[in-house]
């Protein structure tokens, strides 16, 4: 993450633990291998202590310097984000994720932790992640005021969800953003976010002066018309339109853009089995720590005693 001129990495170690480290002329590799030793600290009823670890391992990690929100997870199932802007100061409150509040089953199940961290280009405040089993997207619409949360679950067992991606274009001159998923069977389902529920920081009272002009500039090239929605601020749950693209005909529509059969995709398959190489590869990492079996960083549980140990190298350089 930036702040104030400075760059700082943020690592989430198995033993729970964030640590911390500024990027300075003392972190370079030419010194050798150093130790990180700063955390944050977080204190939250439902982060505590399992087996030696904090809330069971750290699982994932991600920075949004757009919102200024650290977004993290734990193994025991627990999601949590919290306002960040100088990691010497640390974090200016927890916020716990309840994905099982976003279910609508009746047999939720046992609590997954939040991975893939994803920001829309273009949409701020619009983030979605994954769940870590079953791969269901969580989607998280953020406000000042309140958080809406809405989960997208496969229609059925033979059409999990494999991956996600949302997008913000434009459409006759309106812009809109849209999430595509990618199931299983090959199906793509498009979904819609609607604008009541997720165009808080896109209004005018939030957006810059100068933003807007060239919003208009487009909309004016465009042919259309801009209008701006106001939140509903008493709906406790944010709101996705859904279009199954494979019950659309197989022509073009009218912005002349192809519509995609269920059969476009004929499969697709996850590959766990991945090897990195190459020249630019071996003058950051040395091999052997770049491999599957040899993680880059090693962590400890115990603060303080056994501190993370930062084997970033550049072999002969």
């Amino acid at each position: 993450m930036y702040h104030d001129g400075n760059y700082n990495m943020l690592t989430f170690a198995s033993s729970g633990y964030i640590y911390t480290q500024q990027l300075d002329q003392q972190s370079l590799a030419v010194h050798g291998d150093f130790y990180v030793t700063n955390t944050l600290e977080l204190s939250h009823q439902h982060i505590k202590d399992i087996a030696g670890h904090i809330g069971g391992g750290g699982v994932s990690i991600y920075y949004s310097h757009t919102l200024q929100l650290l977004f993290y997870s734990y193994s025991c199932g627990r999601s949590f984000f919290s306002p960040l802007t100088n990691v010497n100061e640390g974090v200016k409150g927890i916020y716990h994720l309840d994905t099982n509040s976003a279910s609508k089953s009746a047999s939720k199940g046992p609590l997954q932790p939040l991975v893939q961290w994803t920001e829309v280009a273009g949409h701020p405040g619009l983030v979605y992640a994954s769940m870590q089993t079953s791969n269901n997207p969580i989607i998280l619409m953020i406000t000042p005021e309140r958080i809406y949360l809405q989960e997208i679950k496969a229609q059925s067992a033979k059409s999990r969800i494999m991956d996600v991606v949302g997008i913000r274009h434009a459409v006759a001159g309106v812009e809109k953003t849209t999430l595509l998923l990618l199931c299983e069977d090959g199906s793509l389902r498009i979904f819609s976010a609607q604008p009541e529920y997720t165009s808080f920081w896109l209004s005018p009272q939030v957006q810059p002066f100068g933003n807007q002009l060239y919003s208009s500039t487009l909309m004016a090239k465009g042919g259309g018309s801009c209008s701006a929605s106001k939140s509903k601020s008493n709906t406790a749950s944010g709101k996705l339109t859904s279009r199954k693209a494979s019950q659309q005909q197989k022509q073009p529509t009218a912005g002349g853009q192809p519509v995609f059969p269920i059969d476009f995709f004929e499969h697709c398959n996850m590959l766990a089995d991945v090897e990195f190489g190459g020249n630019d590869l071996l003058q950051i990492y040395l091999y052997q720590r770049k491999t599957k079996d040899a993680p880059v960083l090693n962590g400890n549980s115990y603060m303080g005693q056994h501190p993370i140990e930062w084997v970033y190298s550049r072999g002969d350089q």
